[in-house]
């Protein structure tokens, strides 16, 4: 039986510290709260979570980059939980020790950098989802099962974000604009954790659905006070459990293991929508053997050459903008009728190939002072768009027609036929053969 908790509030605070995992850096506040009724005969506990990784690193904000999370979970029993899922978990556990939880959770993804208003092709889209679930956890000493059904919404969710951001005095996110269109999800979940001996373990998990459907294994090592009960995991939805005499439990623990994904709704959207395209990211010269510059002058098909060149200034990988400005001048300004100064290529080169990344204020500064000195170059529609481009609103998504002119200005200073041919090309097969379609990605 299930040791009864002492009848006052307990609170229990978990600071889990700081988790670095495939470039991601996030801190996670874990509050649960454990209520008891001896009277009834009846234990409740009530969590809450966050993760954030701008909680400590406020100009890091990519791919999984937060969330919020409430569990409750109660030994009363549903008719309706019980009906979905009671004799499922017989199955895989021998128990009569159940809870129901009820929960909510919400989460937002973004690409490496939250500074683009634009689409950074090549990266994950802006998504959010909300999610309400209902489970049932069966348990004995050393395994519990777990069974959830979740219903929710990709899409249109993300304000939790940019409140977090204001109140934090985080960078605000530019690119919401873009988030993947909602539509209406449901998925499936299941877990078995085993405890083979109080401080050696494993956990299997899989989901079911439109939000995501995948496989994943892992063991667990603990050190601490802890007996073979299948205790909490930060990482996943299952309650905590006891089967000693002992109100409390700490521990440390280890959990590596592998994730199987046949597929993720917060990057490929909805199954059913067809009107979607994909980029990836191409392979990058400046990564190859032969660097650039001997690529350069050992290539006797310079259409190769140009093709390669355009192809890394085009794929942005969020955080390479100077590395790809520097090939933008090599081509479009080097050796060619480009009359402006970096002021007016900038903001070209950041319309086209940068997603309308936000510049600071003091580069700001330099690109104006550059448009300034050039006005005397410039036709009106080239100082409309210069002077538009830098004071446009940095949360706001720049106009097709501004994207547009900033293509006509740039293929007007390419004097070389071939050069322009396949620059135009390029603006067909990433722009405007895509208009209307959705941006997604894969798993």
């Amino acid at each position: 039986m299930l040791s009864p908790l002492k009848k006052n509030l307990q609170i229990k605070t978990n600071f889990f510290s700081l988790i670095k995992f495939l470039k991601l850096s996030i801190i996670i506040i874990n509050f649960t709260l454990p209520i008891s009724s001896e009277e009834k005969k009846e234990n409740q506990s009530l969590r809450f979570q966050t993760e954030n990784d701008a909680f400590l690193f406020k100009d890091s904000d990519r791919y999984y980059t937060g969330s919020g999370k409430v569990d409750y979970f109660t030994t009363n029993s549903n008719r309706f939980t019980n009906f979905l899922f009671y004799k499922w978990n017989s199955i895989f556990i021998n128990s009569d020790k159940n809870f129901t939880g009820y929960h909510f959770l919400q989460e937002s993804f973004t690409p490496t950098s939250i500074l683009k208003s634009g689409i950074s092709y090549g990266d994950r889209p802006y998504s959010s989802r909300i999610g309400f679930g209902n489970s049932l956890t069966s348990f004995n000493s050393d395994s519990l099962f777990f069974s959830k059904i979740e219903i929710g919404q990709i899409g249109n969710v993300h304000q939790i974000q940019a409140a977090s951001h204001k109140i934090i005095a985080a960078p605000k996110p530019l690119g919401w604009e873009n988030e993947m269109p909602h539509f209406k999800t449901i998925n499936l979940q299941f877990e078995k954790r085993k405890f083979w001996h109080r401080f050696i373990g494993g956990n299997l998990e899989s989901n079911f659905g439109n939000v995501k459907t995948n496989l994943s294994a892992s063991l667990i090592f603990r050190l601490g006070k802890i007996d073979k009960n299948p205790s909490i995991l930060f990482f996943n939805s299952a309650p905590i459990v006891s089967t000693n005499e002992s109100n409390s439990n700490w521990f440390f623990y280890f959990n590596p293991g592998f994730t199987a994904v046949a597929s993720d709704g917060t990057l490929q959207g909805n199954p059913f929508n067809k009107n979607t395209f994909q980029t990836t990211q191409r392979e990058s010269i400046l990564d190859e053997s032969s660097n650039y510059l001997a690529l350069r002058s050992n290539t006797p098909d310079q259409n190769f050459l140009q093709k390669k060149i355009l192809e890394e200034i085009l794929s942005d990988s969020g955080s390479n903008t100077s590395a790809r400005y520097a090939l933008y001048e090599n081509y479009f300004i080097k050796n060619t009728n480009n009359p402006y100064g970096i002021g007016v290529n900038y903001i070209l080169f950041n319309n086209i190939f940068n997603s309308s990344e936000e510049t600071s204020k003091g580069f700001k500064f330099l690109l104006l002072s550059s448009v300034i000195l050039d006005e005397n170059k410039m036709s009106q529609e080239v100082k409309l768009l210069s002077y538009y481009s830098l004071f446009k609103a940095d949360d706001k998504a720049m106009p097709s027609e501004i994207k547009i002119l900033s293509y006509k200005i740039l293929s007007e200073t390419i004097v070389d036929p071939n050069s322009r041919n396949l620059f135009l090309s390029y603006l067909y097969e990433s722009y405007f053969q895509n208009r209307g379609k959705i941006y997604t990605a894969n798993p």
